[in-house]
């Protein structure tokens, strides 16, 4: 109960504002400013408080003015610890190029003479370099001129090689269709043949000429020849075309009479393998027997 009675610090700030709400309403929004207005009009004038209040006024004041003098005595040394910090920097840096640039140029002199011996160096190596490289193109240049000259003249020989072989071949080919007097593709009892029938140069014993016939199987890739005597042919073409007296040479080579020959090529085919036969039938054959022999041929006999 007595504790009650005490009054602490806020219990007597709310009783003062209070007071100085009543003493002052139009100061209600503004309850720190009415506390100080009356603490002023009541207490503050009161002789000893009032004695009191200027001593501390002054003792406030000259603190004050001793922390500004202490500002300005510092804010004038920092000032001045800038400054010549400043300059020793400023002169320090100023020494520092100076010695750099002398450094440099002095090392820069070096470069420039050992770049100037090295220049050199480079210089007679890329001369020698170059003196070989030369040499040694000119040199291809040359020995390419002899090279390219042979192989001109050798390229020259063989096209004239090949010239004279292609106008001996032609030559040949010319002599060799020059006797040809037949020449077609035929087909023989299913199998495809090149028939050709070309004259003999070979002429026999007894100065008569012969008619050559080749049957060409493409299938087998082999020729077979047949030897005729003019006047086997003559017989044959008498016969087939059926005209009375000797026919001479130009009427037996005559297209027509010579397809007739073609009439008589027969296929045999041994063992898958086609075998061209010319019939010989009602030709009389004249010469000489000088042997007989009998021999097997695939299983079969023949004389």
């Amino acid at each position: 109960h007595s504790q009650d009675r005490k009054l602490d610090l806020p219990r007597f700030h709310s009783i003062l504002s209070d007071i100085a709400v009543i003493q002052y309403p139009s100061l209600k929004t503004k309850v720190n400013e009415a506390v100080a207005k009356v603490l002023w009009d009541t207490v503050v004038m009161l002789p000893p408080v009032n004695e009191m209040a200027w001593k501390e006024s002054k003792r406030m004041a000259i603190r004050k003015e001793a922390k500004r003098v202490c500002a300005q005595a510092r804010i004038s040394s920092f000032v001045r610890k800038i400054i010549m910090s400043t300059l020793y920097i400023e002169m320090k840096a100023a020494a520092i190029c100076i010695e750099k640039f002398a450094r440099r140029m002095l090392a820069c002199c070096k470069r420039r003479l050992w770049l100037s011996i090295l220049e050199n160096d480079r210089i007679a190596k890329l001369q020698l370099c170059s003196a070989i490289v030369c040499q040694k193109a000119w040199r291809r240049f040359h020995w390419r001129n002899l090279f390219l000259m042979h192989k001109k003249r050798e390229r020259d020989r063989e096209r004239q090689e090949l010239a004279d072989y292609r106008n001996r071949m032609r030559e040949k080919r010319k002599k060799r269709e020059s006797s040809i007097v037949y020449k077609k593709i035929l087909t023989i009892q299913t199998t495809v043949t090149l028939t050709t029938m070309e004259l003999s140069d070979t002429q026999l014993i007894d100065g008569k000429c012969t008619l050559c016939l080749k049957v060409y199987v493409p299938l087998t890739q082999e020729t077979f020849r047949f030897m005729l005597k003019d006047e086997a042919v003559r017989k044959c073409l008498q016969k087939a075309l059926k005209t009375e007296g000797a026919l001479s040479w130009s009427e037996m080579l005559n297209l027509q009479s010579l397809s007739t020959l073609t009439q008589r090529l027969m296929v045999r085919v041994v063992n898958e393998r086609p075998i061209i036969i010319f019939s010989r039938r009602d030709i009389a054959e004249k010469g000489l027997l000088i042997a007989k022999s009998l021999f097997t041929f695939n299983r079969e006999l023949y004389i």
